[in-house]
């Protein structure tokens, strides 16, 4: 139970930082529509920050972020796809099959795995083993 304690406190401290950073360094409160509940919704919560993150080209605070939200909600299939295009967008492609590998195994539906930002994964043995 600590530990869990210990990465929600790290996954709050990621997301802080990521909304601040997202705000261009000013404090501001975020009302992204989360009731605050257990690690699953601080998670999603997670997601919604590293999403814009990567829409602003901080791909290595986007990966910071979705990391944090694995590890409150390892079995989220929208964390591991998440994950996955982070890490494609910072050219790290041996992590980012890892993470659809993991999404796959979650139940992700394997058309999702058509999703241009796979494109350049597409000659991967790995990815068209998982199609």
């Amino acid at each position: 139970l600590l530990a869990l304690g210990a990465l929600l406190a790290l996954a709050l401290a990621v997301g802080a930082a990521a909304a601040v950073a997202s705000r261009g360094g000013r404090l501001a409160p975020v009302d992204d529509g989360a009731a605050g509940g257990g690690p699953a919704d601080e998670a999603a919560r997670l997601v919604r920050i590293a999403r814009e993150r990567l829409e602003a080209g901080d791909v290595a605070q986007a990966v910071t972020t979705l990391s944090a939200a694995r590890l409150l909600a390892p079995e989220d299939v929208e964390v591991a796809l998440w994950l996955a295009r982070a890490h494609l967008a910072a050219g790290a492609t041996a992590p980012a099959l890892e993470a659809l590998e993991r999404a796959v195994a979650l139940g992700l539906d394997r058309a999702r795995l058509d999703d241009p930002a796979f494109a350049p994964l597409a000659d991967e043995p790995r990815l068209r083993a998982l199609r």
